[in-house]
């Protein structure tokens, strides 16, 4: 198998341009359901969402299986078991469906009361809830479809009907406005809305392009213990990352209430928009990274999870420091009111995923081996210390900004290091390797153009349009020479030069 560069790059750009859009909707729409809800509310329907999201590790780990299974069946060429291990999959959600149901009503019926919500909004927050299950089923429906939209790299589809979603979140969220409803409700009930017009979409999609997407009665008994192992060693680690973020919300509701679920939400919220960069990138490689290992090339194997890492951190580096360094101006500007910490917690969260943007395709390359186990319980030990040490820190008192900062050192550093330990076991790809290639280039590339924003941000007010917009173009000239210079080898360099060549000379 050749490795697609183009193909890369068309989809790359695809998925970018559905990242600029939906990022820009998702910013605008964040500052109008904050308005229209409220604090208090807004601070129920994150805490509400953070739970139903605890659930998302089911979802995500078999979301996981099936783009692995069905990229590694294209890699190696066995077509003929596509249809086989597509209805086995779509088995799989139906169980899951049943599953997150159930563990929800549990949920809500034993420790629903006992959360920290304000008082005569409890019913409004119960009936939240059971639309957000509603709407969370069909989003887990939607999984496999699109899982097979990724796998055959056609992204610009992917790209398209995101960009629908997101306007139709926007135009749903403006239609709540003028209501006489209560709003905590009718938001949800919209939402759910959205996730049933999205799946029939996907849905359509696949069973109009793709043969096997079309259900079929079968039960494989080695398949599907297969598809069940990978999925659960993978859901270990899905589950304690998905713990890892919202059991932390849930800590900070116990200790401080739902204002700072509002600020951590928000957080949240930038990271996710922004970090959406790093998620298209990765989706775009990932395909090719599974089926590069699935054909055994492994030097270029061994290049592709190199370069992703190294594109990723500079691409989130790009969009993110700008942001972090302006921060406190662009949420002034945006919201009508920021919530107490918000700003602090948006800096803390983007600098996390600044080595978050580095380990995410390591996440991809080790489950290309199929080796997960040992993995997925190392990682798991990382996301589990982390809910520790934020119960522990607050529980002695410390400064909720030093609390969060913990995530750094836990979810950023250690896992970045047991990823990295764990492809050099496991796909031989060697320290001096990862070393060379990637992180010190990453830092050739990126250093520089750091100390020059924070120098610039401190010698002058960052308070005016005009100071954020200065500082934003210098640190971006800066960053793209050093990166194109210093960050990028010659033959990347070569491949970029004539990229933006041709599109002069058309």
């Amino acid at each position: 198998m050749v490795v697609d560069n183009k193909k890369i790059a068309s989809n790359t750009i695809a998925l970018y341009i559905r990242m600029i859009v939906v990022m820009a909707i998702n910013f605008y729409m964040s500052r109008v359901v904050l308005d229209v809800l409220g604090v208090i509310d807004y601070g129920i329907y994150n805490l509400v969402a953070t739970i139903v999201v605890v659930f998302s590790f089911l979802k995500s780990s078999f979301s996981d299986a099936t783009q692995r299974f069905i990229n590694y069946t294209i890699g190696n060429g066995e077509h003929t078991q596509l249809s086989k291990i597509f209805s086995t999959c779509l088995n799989c959600y139906f169980i899951l469906i049943i599953t997150v149901v159930v563990l929800g009503e549990i949920f809500w019926m034993f420790w629903g009361a006992s959360l920290n919500i304000p008082q005569g909004r409890y019913e409004a927050a119960s009936f939240t809830f059971q639309i957000a299950l509603v709407s969370f089923s069909l989003s887990i429906l939607q999984v496999p479809y699109n899982a097979a939209i990724v796998a055959h790299e056609r992204m610009g589809v992917f790209a398209k009907i995101s960009i629908v979603e997101v306007l139709l979140k926007l135009f749903l969220t403006i239609l709540i406005t003028n209501m006489a409803f209560d709003k905590l409700k009718m938001y949800s009930v919209l939402m759910m809305f959205n996730a049933a017009v999205i799946f029939t979409i996907y849905f359509i999609y696949c069973r109009t392009h793709f043969d096997y997407t079309k259900y079929i009665s079968c039960f494989d008994k080695f398949l599907f213990k297969r598809i069940l192992s990978f999925t659960g060693w993978n859901m270990l680690g899905s589950l304690s990352g998905t713990l890892s973020e919202s059991g932390v919300n849930l800590i900070f509701n116990v200790f401080c209430g739902v204002i700072l679920n509002a600020s951590i939400g928000l957080s949240n919220q930038i990271n996710g928009a922004l970090s959406g960069f790093i998620a298209g990138f990765q989706t775009a490689f990932k395909p090719q990274i599974v089926k590069t290992y699935a054909a055994k090339q492994g030097q270029d194997f061994h290049r592709l999870v190199c370069r992703s890492s190294k594109f990723s951190f500079f691409l989130f580096f790009l969009v993110s420091v700008p942001v972090i360094c302006n921060m406190d101006y662009i949420l002034h500007v945006w919201l009508v009111k920021v919530p107490q910490y918000a700003c602090t917690f948006s800096r803390i969260i983007l600098l996390g995923s600044l080595i978050d943007a580095m380990s995410g395709v390591f996440y991809s390359a080790i489950g290309a081996t199929g080796k997960i186990r040992n993995y997925q319980v190392a990682i798991t030990s990382v996301f589990v210390l982390h809910i520790v040490v934020t119960w522990v820190l607050l529980d002695l008192g410390i400064a909720y900004e030093y609390v969060f900062f913990s995530r750094i050192f836990t979810r950023g550093i250690l896992n970045f290091l047991v990823g990295l330990y764990f492809l050099r076991k496991i796909a031989d790809l060697q320290y001096s390797e990862y070393l060379s290639r990637t992180f010190v280039p990453i830092v050739k590339g990126s250093l520089i153009p750091f100390l020059i924003v924070i120098l610039l941000v401190c010698l002058f007010d960052g308070g005016s349009v005009g100071m954020v917009a200065l500082n934003t173009l210098v640190f971006e000239i800066v960053s793209m020479v050093f990166i194109v210079r210093y960050g990028l080898s010659p033959n990347e360099r070569e491949r970029i030069l004539n990229v933006i060549k041709n599109k002069i000379k058309k």
